[in-house]
C-alpha cells in the first residue's frame, strides 16, 4: 500500500548518500538541526523504497505527532507497536522513526530490532547526543550517520524558483536555507519574522533548555546572540565569561562550556577547532563558531546588516563545505597567522581563505600570504565577494567569487 505524504522537492545531494545503504541491516541515522528537512527526506526515502521494493511493508512514525495517536509513551510500547505491524511473511520490513530522541531509551528499541534482524531501519534526530552514550555502546558498528543541513545555494534557487544572480545570492545570505521558507512569500517580512521566532523558540525550548532544567531562557538568548555576532572570531568560555561580567551578568566558566556543548549538539552552531600548522596538533585554547542557518543567525542579531556581510560570507563558505561532507578546522601558524578553513574529505584536502573585500594592498598580501604557509601541494583557494577577481590565479592560489564558488563546490 502506498504511503501518502506531502509533496516535496527532491534533494539529490542527500538522497544519493542514503541510497547505497537502502536495504542493508545498518541503521541509517539522519541528524541535523530542527527544520532543515529531515522529515521530508524520509518521505523521499519512502518513495525510493516503494520503487525498489514494491512489496515492502513500511511502518513510519513521527514521534512528536504520532505518540498521541498510538501507545508510544515509552520504549517498550514503541517496540511492541512496531513489531505488531509486521507479519512473518513480510519480505522487506522497513521502519522509519522521526525525532526518535523524543522516546527515552529508544536505543534499546533499535538494538532489539537490529538483533532480531530483517529490518531496514531509518531514524532522524535533532541532537547529536543520540549518537553518543548508550546508542554508541549498543550499536557500535551497526549504524551509519548522515548529517543533514539546510539548503545549499543551488537548492535555495530551486526551492524558491529563482535565477542565479547577485540579487538571489543576497536573499540567500539574508534568509538562509530553511526549506519551509519556500512556502512563505519572501517579500512578506512579517510572516518570515514570525517563522524565525517559532524556529528560535523550538530550538531553545526543545533542544537547549530541556538539557539545562531551571536555566534562564534569557541567558541562553544572550549567549546565542553573542555567538551570532562573533562569527569567525576566536571564542573561549573564559572570553565569554569576561564579556558577560562586563554586561553585569554572572555565569561560571563550566556553565558556559556546558551551554556551548548543548548548542553544538543541537546543531544550532558548529564548533571549529584550531589546528597548529607547525606542531601538527589541535589547539584547545579557543574555537570558532559558525551558524547552521544564516537566516536564523541574522534573526538573532536583529536582522541582516551591511556591516555583517564579511562574517556572513565566511559563514556561508563554511556551510558550503559542511554540506558537501568536509571536516573543517582553522589553521593557526606562527605569529597568530590563520588559514580560515582546512577542509578534508577522505584523502582530499584543501586550504581556504575568505575575504569579502580587499580594501588595501596590505590586506591582499596578508590574506594570500597566509594561504602559502603550509609547505605542501594541497590546493588553495581564495573566496571573495569581489567578482572582478573571479578566475584569477596568484602564486598557485585560485580565486573564486563567492557566487561562483557556491555553484562549483563539491
Amino acid at each position: 500500500m502506498k504511503i501518502e505524504h506531502p509533496e516535496y522537492i527532491v534533494r539529490p545531494m542527500y538522497l544519493n548518500r542514503i541510497k547505497p545503504h537502502m536495504g542493508s541491516s545498518l541503521i541509517k541515522v539522519l541528524t541535523g538541526q530542527r527544520r532543515v528537512g529531515k522529515s521530508y527526506l524520509l518521505f523521499q526515502v519512502i518513495d525510493e523504497i516503494q520503487k525498489e521494493y514494491p512489496k515492502a511493508t513500511i511502518v513510519s512514525i513521527n514521534i512528536p505527532k504520532d505518540r498521541f495517536d498510538h501507545p508510544l509513551s515509552n520504549n517498550k510500547e514503541l517496540y511492541k507497536y512496531i513489531v505488531s505491524q509486521f507479519k512473518d511473511t513480510d519480505t522487506h520490513k522497513v521502519v522509519l522513526l522521526d525525532e526518535v530522541q523524543e522516546i527515552a531509551g529508544f536505543e534499546q528499541v533499535l538494538s532489539a530490532l537490529y538483533e532480531q534482524g530483517g529490518y531496514d531501519i531509518y531514524v532522524t534526530g535533532s541532537n547529536s547526543h543520540l549518537l553518543s552514550g548508550d546508542l554508541a555502546t549498543l550499536l557500535s558498528g551497526r549504524y551509519t550517520e548522515l548529517e543533514i543541513h539546510g539548503l545549499s545555494y543551488l537548492e535555495f534557487l530551486s526551492f524558491h524558483n529563482l535565477e542565479d544572480s547577485e540579487e538571489s545570492l543576497g536573499k540567500y545570505l539574508r534568509l538562509g536555507g530553511l526549506p519551509y521558507l519556500s512556502h512563505i512569500s519572501l517579500q512578506d517580512h512579517e510572516l518570515v519574522q514570525d517563522y524565525f521566532n517559532t524556529v528560535e523558540e523550538t530550538i531553545l525550548l526543545n533542544d537547549v533548555l530541556n538539557a539545562h532544567k531551571g536555566s534562564s531562557k534569557e541567558l541562553f538568548r544572550f549567549l546565542v546572540r553573542f555567538l551570532a555576532d562573533n562569527i569567525g572570531n576566536p571564542v573561549s568560555a573564559n572570553s565569554i565569561s569576561k564579556y558577560m561580567k562586563s554586561q553585569h551578568m554572572s555565569i561560571t566558566v563550566p556553565t558556559i562550556i556546558s551551554f556551548l556543548e548543548t548548542l553544538d549538539r543541537a546543531y544550532l552552531v558548529h564548533q571549529t577547532p584550531f589546528y597548529d600548522l607547525e606542531g601538527k596538533q589541535f589547539l584547545d585554547i579557543s574555537a570558532k563558531y559558525y551558524y547552521e542557518d544564516l537566516g536564523l543567525r541574522n534573526h538573532l542579531c536583529g536582522g541582516f546588516k551591511v556591516s555583517d556581510r564579511a562574517k556572513v560570507t565566511e559563514n556561508v563558505v563554511y556551510l558550503s563545505l559542511l554540506q558537501n561532507g568536509y571536516t573543517i578546522t582553522t589553521g593557526r601558524g606562527p605569529k597568530g597567522k590563520e588559514i580560515d578553513f582546512i577542509a578534508s574529505k577522505g584523502e582530499k584536502k584543501m586550504y581556504f581563505q575568505v575575504c569579502e573585500r580587499f580594501e588595501t594592498k596590505e590586506k591582499m598580501e596578508t590574506e594570500f600570504g597566509n594561504l602559502l604557509m603550509p609547505r605542501d601541494g594541497y590546493p588553495r583557494f581564495m573566496i571573495t565577494a569581489d567578482t572582478s577577481m573571479d578566475g584569477m590565479v596568484q602564486d598557485g592560489i585560485k580565486v573564486f567569487s563567492l557566487r561562483h564558488w557556491l555553484k562549483e563546490v563539491q
